[in-house]
């Protein structure tokens, strides 16, 4: 059982693993069960309605984002100003949706796990100045799921006459733009762990899965326009994209 607790208005979430190995380990045709409440202010649903967008009911999309392969490298869901995409020359390769991956919202992928629930406003419980919406999931993870290291992405929205809107009076499950209502839309889990089929077919057991977050040195000094040294030692598999200038050898002066 993997319970979520999060408060729409300050950004805020909590884990609570209950005895499950589903909360931090999964292997390939495990079920999963979520059991997820959102708490928001009246104060919040009072906003959407004073933007024209009264609230009908609350949605949860759940994603699982791949932050780590089987080898232990990262690997971003979307690439902006670096990457983990590199073209034959090295240069950064950046593209994707700045938000949820699915097929369900615009994206032309989508993560192992999907679900998309919604809860009507009947069905939630009004407390003294927030109201309470419960969502339940139960869904298998793939047989084929890649082996790495995952994080649950749960974009949190209201429905609103038939369309879809983040707690903020924005797109569903998009990045919002940076003026908007004090009301975080979306949050991650822990980091969990997923035993998988490789692409040859055979089993990988990813208890041993060390993961490695790339390293950058002098990101905020200038050499002739390019900002940041990678370690040689992430340089396979991550680069900057600064879109000023392409990438060269940093040079430091004798004296700065």
């Amino acid at each position: 059982m993997l319970k979520f607790n999060g408060s729409g208005d300050t950004g805020s979430g909590i884990w609570d693993a209950e005895a499950s190995t589903t909360a931090n380990y999964w292997k390939a045709g495990d079920p999963l069960e979520m059991e997820v409440s959102l708490l928001v202010p009246n104060t919040t649903i009072q906003s959407l309605t004073n933007a024209n967008i009264p609230v009908d009911g609350f949605s949860l999309l759940v994603t699982a984002e791949r932050t780590f392969d089987s080898n232990g490298t990262l690997r971003l869901p979307s690439d902006e100003r670096m990457s983990t995409l590199l073209a034959p020359t090295g240069l950064a390769i950046e593209g994707g949706v700045q938000g949820a991956v699915t097929t369900r919202f615009g994206y032309k992928w989508r993560t192992p796990v999907d679900e998309f629930v919604t809860v009507p406003l009947a069905n939630t419980t009004l407390n003294l100045d927030e109201r309470e919406t419960k969502f339940e999931i139960l869904t298998t993870l793939p047989a084929n799921i890649p082996p790495g290291i995952y994080r649950l992405r749960l974009d949190f929205g209201v429905t609103s006459k038939g369309r879809n809107f983040s707690l903020a009076g924005q797109a569903f499950a998009q990045r919002p733009s940076a003026a908007v209502m004090p009301a975080e839309s979306h949050f991650y889990s822990i980091p969990i762990k997923a035993s998988g089929k490789q692409p040859d077919g055979t089993m990988f057991d990813a208890s041993p899965i060390q993961p490695r977050v790339p390293w950058v040195l002098l990101g905020s000094y200038n050499s002739n326009g390019y900002f940041g040294v990678v370690a040689d030692e992430d340089q396979a598999g991550f680069a900057q994209s600064p879109r000023n200038i392409i990438p060269d050898d940093v040079i430091l002066p004798l004296y700065s």
